[in-house]
This record gives C-alpha cells, structure tokens and sequence, in this order.
C-alpha cells in the first residue's frame, strides 16, 4: 500500500512539469498550439486565451510543486497531498472547460 502512495507522489512531478512546460512555451516562446481545450483541441483564435490558458497552466503547475514541497518539508499526511492535488487537477480540468466554452461562444 506504501508504494502505491509514493508512485502517487513521484507522479506530481511530471504532471506540474508537464503544466509548467506548456506554460513556458506559450507565455514565453508564443507558441499558440498549446492554447487547447482539455481534449488537446486548440480553442479559435488562440492569441486572445492565451494569457488565461498560461495563468492556468501556471497556476496549477506551481500549485503541484507547492504541495510536492509541503510533502516533503512540513510532511503532509497523504490524505491531506492527496486531497490538494486532486483538488487541483479537477480545478484544472474545469477551468480548461470554461475557457473552451469561453472562447467558442464568446457572447
């Protein structure tokens, strides 16, 4: 059961690097492919959400490695990481659906 419980762990770090790594390349590079809805759709006119879609992937990414540090320095109880982390990954997945939504009806 421990194990499973450590995987759980080690696989925050490629989730937030994953966010962080599609932050970087649309805030700072201006690579507008990677301004997607949650199925990996990219969203009309990806210039205008792509400030929204950084600040997402930013703010989830750096959430992650915040709780990942939690773990490790304050040691966190698994139910309170575990807890963080899936509230972030469906805060994520929400807010990349009200984006799409956003951006195809835009009125």
């Amino acid at each position: 059961m421990v194990w499973i419980a450590r995987l759980m762990f080690i696989g925050i770090f490629p989730i937030a690097g994953l966010l962080l790594r599609r932050a970087w390349r649309v805030g700072v590079r201006g690579d507008l492919r990677f301004v997607t809805d949650w199925h990996g759709a990219t969203l009309p006119d990806p210039g205008r959400w792509a400030r929204a879609s950084v600040l997402i992937h930013l703010g989830t990414g750096a959430f992650l490695l915040a709780v990942a540090a939690g773990v490790l320095v304050v040691g966190l109880s698994f139910e309170a990481w575990a807890s963080m982390v899936a509230l972030a990954v469906w805060t994520y997945y929400l807010l990349q659906h009200l984006l799409a939504r956003r951006a195809r009806h835009p009125g």
